[in-house]
């Protein structure tokens, strides 16, 4: 295509369209007007019009004619493509430059699309300037399939002020009647075309009309009032007071001379009305409005009953009285008003196209006296006449979108008046259907937008759903991409995106969300010029934001921020202006947070003042009045805690409890002030001892827990010290009620609507909680409710995780469909959930900071549909207990035969240990005190054995030549540590279990471990004495151990060993010696190769990929195929982000977030030979976040597993061993395949033989120890 196609160069007006054929369009009549003050600005000498055109090239500037004082005019046209890229009109002088610009981009099509077929469209814009003058811009657009367009191809532009002279008749011939009749034609077409030429030409034929006519001449009137009609129209378009001036003394003297009881009098007084009205408009001198109301009255006292135009005057009246309202404030007018539109609109005809307009004016007065008067009457009126007006305009009536855009303001008005949710919920739909109407380029759409997403985040605000959080955090965006950075309003509309986020972070606590407030809080304030009266308001959220950060990770820096952006947010705000009260309680925070830090008595003091003066400044009814209360009470409260002034105990109580009682039932923040209220009755209770401050206390958490809104952590959190409170109280019974509401919210707080990553940062904050409950649960010996709570509350993640992969076949029998549409929503939030966490960035654009919140919330989309389909499913008979959080009766109905299950639970806050054992055919499960092994104990042991196992370098897989150890040797050894295990834990539950001495047939015991248990060898317990005649007891003599992270996951693959077929063994194995940037572990050759001979011998399918054949997508599709798998490598447990975590392959690491990802059908065991695979985050013990669990949680059935780092030289021999023993049985049996069952009864052979060829050294123990099984 030629570059010429793409052009937007304006043309010389000499040039002819007669090439330009392959255009779609053009934009001409081009008039620049600046305001009558500026009139006489020296700066404006000289004007010039440019145009940057698609390809982002500038014109050359092209001089305006200046028509008028106040206005210029380009004689040219600009070529217009639909398609077209950027265009953008300058206007500029020699001597000053630019004056000011309009940016068309992307609105060309929006243009030249929404013309009607047989005319020009016009426009008018105010160009964006920096300062003064201010300049406006008014345009024609004409397609090229339209007629004024066809006309101009043919013609010169140098004629085209010539357009519309009568081509045959000069008007030296003209009689009146003639000039009347062309000025009639010409003002006919200007109303079609909107031509400035057209209604310019019409006035000129116009006055040669009057000119031409003797002033008692009958038609004299009909002249002056259609040429004062043409003047108000072109003073319309161009703003030139000139012509509204003429138009008003037209109208007067065309009323003059029209006869008393003339038919058309009425007609032309409504004239004189309305130009006298538009006069005001301009000089807002109320003696024209006073003149206009008077003319109008005469004329509707003069119309008959029943005349056609009687509606529209009347309505006509309305607006005056409406606009005098607004300028003198007298409620008759406005009332009056009220009164005239509606007989305006009583009169009007259904289906009139004058009706719209009438109610939207009968709406727009209802509105005015409300906005006065407080009325909520008025307002339903308001909203009732702009519905109707809504529901009578036809499909696609231009104004719909703003109708509609401007009935959502209603509604949420009303709702700020009301509280009623049933308002903003209306409103939203409203702005939503005004958003779906409205073009892409339409100039509204960034301010439409902008406030739809502010109605989304104030139901948030009412009700902490976070799915209107985030959806006003969609629209926000969608309003600033939309908006150049020199658009006025963008620093208001990237003042509320960040608030989006900012609200969206108070919720949840995502890093990423307090950074992006931050850097759009930001970018509004550096784009907000000084003076700006919104500058005060930015500034304060832009010091909430710093403050909110510090509050979250720290760093005096944030809190030094919040401090100067918010003092100086005080500063600049009017004394009186009502947003100082919120803005010295903002300040009073960050002064009462930094004494926190420093200890600065000045800070606290501070805080007080500025939370007293916030409180004293705010009327009694305000909404904000409860926060400032609640903020001074924390002063208070905090000022006690340094002085001990009961005084200021009496007034941090006061000021808590009144803002209780002023917080609405239902309002988000409602369990936050309670919950303040709880704390200080808590504190005043560890002071005094007095029972009665901790029944108060009490109290208050209760309420906060059991509110149906607010956040889900702090609700869990007074829950827990709900829970607290009993204790001190001894109402055991009570307790129980509190753990089991922390304990229905911990879904909530580690919601499917998180990835993995954000769920696990939640449950960081609220470790201990299942233990706790527990504890309590027998304690009241309910030991049924007891592993009911232990189940529900543990390994979240991967019950959720095992949740979304739930085979359906049962409910696809009920209802194919709901099963089908079940699974494909879980295969997609599974997806979403774990995908791999992005920290925000603050340099990426809009458009990709868009696409990173669509994942969040299409993921919030997908769990709130996954929440539906559960409740559906549930309405099914048989189903009503689907994914419900299983009870005991029938976890003890689905145990194995083989072994029991004994769960140990440690209390940190209690101290308490128990536990659990769970055994086939008993009715309920039996509780083992421990009473001579504590919490205190468990971690002690568990940091000796870290110590230890630095000491020994057996953090990573190493050969034998591991380097230097720690300085000091330990204290203590593995010894001291297996032998507390056996006395204080592992004894007393097999006694527990009947044991008194080894049993000829050891059967399995799987252990779910808790807290600082799950990093100790429980499995290992026992008197070894490398000294002693006879071997001690361990063990191993009595059972065969593996490990399970909750009780329902070894339900779950003994339910999959029974009904997935299995297939025939296929191995794989992978060896990585030599990993980039590690020790070489020449060993895993050895031991691989040995395992594939093992496998050839026996006639079992074996794959060996070692060194670069083990690439991660190697790797991952192998596993998709082959049901066990025998990693010999690195691995690495990653300490802050345990999803990191992951084993070395050629060309990276597979990490733990990758694995859970996979489903893999065909998986049945995994042996992973490699350092601390079973050893998760000591901060996250409760959720087992190590590669094992990982493994088990992608499908296999058993795992093999190390607690720390194997000796490469002996780990060869312990894998022949183990694959020795199976393949033996295979060999007696016949089985053409390995069985995985038998994988805990083939480790412990093989650990019972290096232990027999090492001894109970504290180096062979060392070496043996690491390896333990889990799962079936």
């Amino acid at each position: 295509m030629a570059e010429s196609s793409s052009s937007s160069k304006p043309m010389s007006a000499d040039h002819s369209l007669a090439a330009t054929l392959q255009l779609d369009g053009i934009l001409f009549d081009i008039v620049i007007e600046c305001s009558p003050t500026d009139a006489a600005n020296p700066t404006l000498e000289g004007l010039q019009m440019a145009v940057v055109d698609a390809r982002e090239q500038t014109t050359d500037a092209h001089p305006l004619d200046r028509t008028s004082p106040i206005m210029w005019r380009y004689r040219g046209v600009i070529e217009l493509l639909r398609d077209m890229g950027q265009l953008v009109i300058i206007v500029q002088s020699e001597d000053a430059g630019e004056f000011g610009f309009l940016d068309l981009t992307g609105k060309i099509s929006q243009y030249l699309g929404s013309m009607a077929t047989v005319r020009a469209d016009s426009y008018k814009h105010k160009l964006i300037t920096e300062g003064e003058p201010s300049l406006w811009i008014t345009f024609a657009v004409s397609a090229v399939e339209q007629q004024p367009f066809r006309q101009l191809l043919s013609v010169p532009l140098s004629k085209l002020d010539k357009l519309s002279e009568t081509p045959d008749q000069s008007e030296e011939s003209m009689t009146g009647n003639d000039c009347f009749k062309a000025g009639t034609n010409l003002l006919r077409r200007f109303q079609e075309t909107g031509s400035l030429t057209d209604i310019s030409n019409a006035i000129e034929k116009l006055q040669l009309a009057v000119s031409f006519t003797p002033e008692d001449h009958q038609n004299m009137p009909l002249y002056l009032n259609k040429l004062g009609n043409s003047l108000w129209r072109r003073f319309e378009q161009i703003e030139d007071p000139d012509d509204i001036s003429a138009a008003v003394e037209c109208h007067r003297k065309a009323v003059e001379l029209t006869p008393e009881g003339h038919p058309h009098m009425p007609a032309r007084l409504n004239n004189l009305g309305s130009s006298l009205f538009k006069h005001f408009e301009y000089t807002e001198d109320l003696a024209d409005i006073n003149a206009a109301i008077e003319h109008y009255r005469k004329s509707i006292k003069l119309t008959p009953e029943g005349h056609p135009d009687a509606p529209s005057w009347l309505n006509n009246l309305g607006s005056a009285f409406a606009t005098r309202f607004m300028r003198t404030g007298d409620l008759d007018d406005i009332s009056t008003a009220i009164e005239h539109h509606r007989k305006s609109v009583e009169l009007t005809p259904e289906g009139h196209p004058d009706m719209p307009s009438g109610l939207d004016n009968l709406g727009k007065s209802f509105l005015e006296r409300f906005d006065n008067t407080g009325d909520l009457d008025d307002l339903s009126a308001a909203i009732k006449h702009k519905e109707k007006l809504v529901k009578l305009a036809p499909e696609g009536h231009p104004s719909m979108h703003s109708w509609l855009n401007n009935l959502g303001n209603l509604t949420s008005k009303r709702f700020e008046q009301t509280r009623d949710l049933d308002d903003l919920s209306t409103a939203i739909e409203y702005q939503q259907k005004t958003v779906k109407l409205t073009p892409e380029g339409h100039p509204d759409l960034p301010s439409w937008l902008d406030n739809l997403g502010n109605s989304f985040l104030e139901r948030f605000r009412q009700t902490g759903n976070l799915g209107d959080v985030t959806a006003a955090i969609k629209h926000h965006q969608k309003s600033v991409e939309l908006t150049s950075e020199r658009h006025p309003n963008m620093p208001s509309w990237l003042n509320n995106l960040g608030t989006a986020f900012f609200k969206r972070f108070e919720q949840t606590g995502d890093p990423d969300d307090i950074a992006a407030a931050i850097a759009h809080y930001q970018k509004s304030v550096v784009l907000t010029p000084e003076g700006h009266p919104n500058l005060s308001a930015q500034l304060n959220n832009l010091g909430s934001s710093f403050f909110a950060r510090f509050d979250e990770i720290g760093g005096l820096s944030n809190l030094s921020a919040a401090i100067e952006h918010q003092q100086e947010s005080v500063r600049l705000v009017p004394e009186g202006h009502s947003d100082m009260p919120r803005q010295l309680s903002n300040l009073g925070n960050s002064f009462l947070m930094r004494f926190g830090q420093t200890g600065d008595l000045t800070d606290l003091s501070a805080a007080i003042e500025h939370h007293q003066k916030s409180v004293e400044l705010t009327p009694k009814e305000h909404p904000g009045m409860p926060s400032w209360l609640n903020n001074l009470g924390n002063s208070f409260l905090k000022r006690f805690e340094q002085t001990g002034d009961l005084d200021d105990i009496v007034a941090a109580t006061e000021h808590y409890q009144k803002s209780v009682r002023l917080t609405p039932e239902k309002h988000p923040d409602r369990p936050s002030r309670l919950f303040n209220l709880g704390q200080l009755f808590f504190k005043r209770f560890m002071q005094t001892r007095n029972l009665n401050f901790c029944q108060g206390a009490a109290f208050n958490y209760c309420l906060a827990a059991t509110q149906n809104t607010g956040g889900p952590t702090l609700r869990l959190r007074a829950a827990q010290q709900w829970a607290v409170c009993c204790g001190f109280l001894q109402d055991y019974p009570a307790s129980l009620g509190a753990f089991e509401v922390a304990l229905k919210l911990l879904p909530l707080v580690a919601s499917l609507d998180q990835t993995v990553q954000n769920r696990h940062a939640n449950l960081l904050r609220i470790s201990g909680l299942t233990h706790q409950s527990v504890t309590m649960a027998l304690l009241l010996q309910r030991v049924d409710l007891a592993l009911e709570w232990f189940e529900q509350g543990r390994c979240l993640t991967w019950s959720q995780l095992n949740q979304l992969r739930t085979p359906v076949d049962d409910l696809r029998q009920h209802d194919a469909r709901l099963a089908e549409r079940f699974l494909a929503v879980s295969k997609a939030l599974e997806t979403s959930g774990s995908r791999p966490e992005t920290s925000w960035q603050p340099n990426s654009t809009i458009t990709q900071q868009i696409a990173a919140e669509d994942q969040v919330r299409s993921q919030l989309k997908l769990a709130k549909e996954w929440e539906q389909l559960l409740k559906n499913i549930r309405d099914f008979p048989n189903f009503n207990n689907f994914l419900l959080p299983p009870r005991a009766s029938n976890i003890l109905s689905q145990l194995p035969t083989d072994g029991p299950i004994v769960i140990i639970n440690i209390d940190d806050v209690g101290c308490n240990c128990n536990a659990l054992a769970l055994i086939h055919g008993a009715d309920e499960p039996i509780h083992i005190r421990l009473n001579n092994f504590t919490h205190e104990k468990a971690k002690l042991l568990r940091n000796q054995l870290g110590y230890h196992l630095t000491y020994e370098k057996l953090r990573i897989r190493d050969s034998n030549d591991r380097g230097g150890r720690v300085a000091r040797r330990p204290d203590t050894g593995l010894h001291h540590i297996l032998r507390e295990l056996w006395h204080g834990v592992v004894w007393p539950i097999l006694q527990g279990l009947g044991y008194s001495s080894p049993p000829a047939k050891r059967n399995r015991i799987w252990w779910c471990t808790t807290g600082p248990l799950t990093f100790l060898p429980i499995h290992a317990a026992g008197i070894y004495d490398p000294e002693a005649k006879s071997p001690g007891p361990c063990v191993s003599d009595f059972v065969v151990s593996s490990y399970i992270p909750t009780v329902t996951t070894l339900l779950e693959k003994l339910k999959n060993d029974t009904t997935v077929e299995r297939q025939e063994t296929k191995v794989l194995l992978l060896s990585q010696p030599n990993a980039l940037a590690h020790a070489p572990i020449p060993g895993t050759t050895e031991e691989t190769r040995n395992v594939l001979e093992q496998m050839k011998e026996t006639h079992i399918e074996a794959l060996l990929l070692e060194d670069g054949e083990g690439t991660k997508d190697r790797v991952t599709e192998e596993m998709g195929t082959h049901g066990w798998i025998h990693i010999a490598s690195h691995a690495s447990q990653h300490p802050n982000e345990p999803l990191k975590s992951g084993f070395y392959l050629h060309d990276g690491q597979l990490e733990l977030l990758e694995i859970i990802r996979q489903q893999l059908p065909s998986a049945e065991f995994a042996f992973l030979s490699a350092c601390q695979t079973s050893v998760g985050d000591e901060k996250l013990s409760e959720e087992a976040v190590h590669l094992a669990a990982g493994m088990l949680a992608a499908g296999y059935q058993g795992i093999v597993a190390t607690m720390w780092s194997i000796k490469d030289q002996y780990a060869p021999k312990i894998a022949e061993d183990f694959y020795e023993f199976l393949l033996q049985e295979k060999r007696e049996s016949g089985a053409h395949r390995l069985d995985s069952r038998r994988a805990a009864y083939a480790l412990d052979d093989a650990t019972r033989k290096i232990r027999g060829r090492l001894g109970d050294s504290e180096s062979a123990l060392l070496t043996w120890v690491p390896y333990i099984h889990l799962g079936l």
